[in-house]
C-alpha cells in the first residue's frame, strides 16, 4: 500500500496522462500492465471508485516513468509510490491462461496501458485474501466468473498459479464470504476461522 492518500478514478487516469506525456516529451514509448484495485476500476469490475496506488508488474521504461512518477507525486503530494511495484509476488507469472486485455481507451501515444483480466484478479485476489480488504472484490469477481463454490474457485486458482490450490487463507475467508465448500472432504482440515466470522457479524451490528 502505498500510503493513506486515496486516488480516485479520476486521478488514476490523470496521473497515467501525466506519465503519456512524459514519455512523449522524452522521445520514448512505455508500457504499463495494471493489476489490483486500479485494474478493478479502469476494467469496470468494482463498485468502489478509489483505491490507494497503481499496482504494476510492468513499468518500462522503468527509469524514465520512475522520473515522471517521482515529478508527478511531488505536484500533487501523492505518495512517492504512487505507482507500486510490491504486489508483483502476488501476480501469476506462470499462468496457463491470458492475464492481460488491452485498454484502447488509456492507450494511444507514448503509452500502452494493459489492464489485467477479470479471471485474472480474481486469482490474484484469492492470493491475497486480505480479511476486511478483499471481500468486495473477490465476491464481485465471484460472480463475474460464475463461480459458486470454494471448490470451483480452487480449480480457477490452479489454471492461474499451477500446481498450486487455494491457501487456506482464501477457503477461511470465502466461507466467511457465504461460498460452500462445494466438495464433502476436500477442504475438512481447513479450521473454520470463527474470529472472521465475530468481526463480520459485529460489524453488522454496528
Amino acid at each position: 500500500m502505498a500510503g493513506d492518500r486515496i486516488l480516485t478514478e479520476d486521478d488514476i487516469i490523470w496521473g497515467l496522462e501525466q506519465i503519456r506525456d512524459g514519455l512523449a516529451a522524452h522521445g520514448e514509448h512505455g508500457t504499463l500492465k495494471i493489476i489490483g484495485g486500479s485494474a478493478m476500476i479502469l476494467g469496470g469490475h468494482a463498485e468502489r471508485r478509489s483505491t490507494v496506488d497503481i499496482d504494476a508488474v510492468v513499468l518500462l521504461p522503468e527509469d524514465v516513468i520512475g522520473r515522471i512518477a517521482a515529478r508527478v507525486a511531488q505536484q500533487r503530494g501523492w505518495p512517492t509510490n504512487w505507482i507500486n511495484l510490491e504486489a508483483q509476488g502476488l501476480y501469476p507469472a506462470y499462468s496457463g491462461r491470458p492475464l492481460w486485455e488491452a485498454s484502447p481507451q488509456l492507450s494511444h501515444g507514448a503509452l500502452t496501458v494493459e489492464l489485467a483480466t477479470q479471471e485474472a484478479l480474481l486469482a490474484m485476489k484469492l492470493n491475497a485474501s486480505r480479511a476486511g480488504r478483499d471481500d468486495d472484490d473477490i465476491r464481485a469477481l465471484m460472480t463475474a466468473c460464475g463461480i459458486e463454490t470454494i471448490v470451483n474457485a480452487d480449480d480457477h486458482f490452479a489454471d492461474y498459479f499451477r500446481g498450486e490450490s487455494l491457501p487456506d487463507k482464501a477457503v477461511m475467508l470465502l466461507r466467511t464470504l457465504g461460498y460452500p465448500d462445494g466438495h464433502p472432504s476436500f477442504y475438512s482440515n481447513v479450521p473454520r476461522d470463527t474470529s472472521l466470522l465475530e468481526r463480520r457479524s459485529g460489524a453488522a451490528r454496528q
